[in-house]
Order: structure tokens, then C-alpha cells, then sequence
């Protein structure tokens, strides 16, 4: 802008020069023109211009030429950016899948297991209620008949796929006698 500014006042001054040189042409003619402009320097002053329009140009095709080297410098970087970032968004995403697969394959034994331990408790718990009325009945038998009877059929569903025998000892214990049996022997 400084080197520009600095151009303004030897044109206007070229342009003094150029109009009395036309005037002095139109007057007196080409010879007189000739000097007027060599004796007032504007020949001098053809060449501060064009060496001034020259060094703005040169100014100019170097800060060209530095933003372009800047912009492909920039659009290097970019490019690299872009290009390293489409594997590390392709590793970062790999790694998510994995570890979304290793979460819901954890996420699966859980389950199993929650139920595993579901059927366990609702067997043991089915177990325990049968074992209580077991227990209720046995309470309520008056002989070892009601209660030998009552005991193979029992046992046999609470304890399915099991065979059992039930002994009876005398008084002398020295002896046992099968008093009942239930599944297969």
C-alpha cells in the first residue's frame, strides 16, 4: 500500500508534465515538445514509474507465491489428516465392535447363569415346600403304617429318577426289615 501511495504523486506529476508537453506540441510543435519533456525531467520520471510499477509487481508475484506454497502446505496437512484419520476412525470403531462383542458375550453367561440359578432356586425352593409338607404329614400319622405308606410316594416326587428303601430296625437293633420302596431297584 506504501509503495502504491508512493506511486500517486510522480504520476500526477507525469501527467502535469504530459499535459504541458501536448500544449507546447499543439503550439509550437514536435521539437520543443522533445525538450520541454528532457529538460523537465520527464523522461527521469518515465523510468521511477516503471521501476516503481516493477517492484509492486515483483512484491506482489512473491506474496503470490508465498500463499500458494502456504495453501498447498495447508492442503498437504489436511490431506494427511484425512488420511490418517480413516484408519484411526476404523481402529477406534474395531475396538468398540470388540469390546460390544466381548460385553454382550459377559452380558449372555450372566443370563445363562441368572437363570441357571433361577431353576436351581425354584427347584430347591420346590424341594423345600414338598420336604415341609413331608414333614406336616408326617406329624399327622398315627402309625407306622400311615407313615410307611404315606413315605414311598412322596419321597419318589420329591426326589424323581431316585430309587430308596426305608428300613425298620427292631427293638434289639440287631436286625433291619424293608418297610417300603419307591423307583426302580
Amino acid at each position: 500500500a506504501a509503495r502504491i501511495a508512493a506511486l500517486g504523486p510522480l504520476l500526477r506529476k507525469r501527467f502535469e508534465i504530459a499535459a504541458s508537453v501536448m500544449a507546447i506540441f499543439e503550439k509550437q510543435g514536435l521539437e520543443p515538445a522533445r525538450r520541454y519533456a528532457a529538460s523537465h525531467g520527464g523522461y527521469q520520471l518515465d523510468e521511477k514509474i516503471i521501476v516503481a510499477i516493477k517492484q509492486i509487481r515483483d512484491l506482489e508475484t512473491r506474496l503470490l507465491a508465498e500463499r500458494r506454497a502456504l495453501s498447498k502446505r495447508s492442503g498437504d496437512w489436511l490431506l494427511g489428516f484425512a488420511i490418517l484419520g480413516i484408519p484411526f476412525s476404523l481402529l477406534v470403531l474395531g475396538l468398540v465392535q470388540r469390546y460390544l462383542v466381548l460385553e454382550n458375550a459377559e452380558r449372555r453367561r450372566s443370563e445363562a447363569a441368572a437363570r441357571a440359578s433361577a431353576v436351581s432356586f425354584e427347584t430347591l425352593s420346590a424341594r423345600s415346600e414338598s420336604l415341609s409338607q413331608y414333614t406336616g404329614m408326617l406329624q399327622t400319622c398315627t402309625d407306622s403304617e400311615e407313615l410307611l405308606s404315606l413315605s414311598g410316594p412322596l419321597l419318589s416326587r420329591m426326589v424323581p429318577g431316585l430309587a430308596g428303601t426305608l428300613y425298620l430296625t427292631r427293638a434289639s437293633r440287631d436286625h433291619a426289615e424293608i418297610a417300603a420302596q419307591w423307583g426302580q431297584h
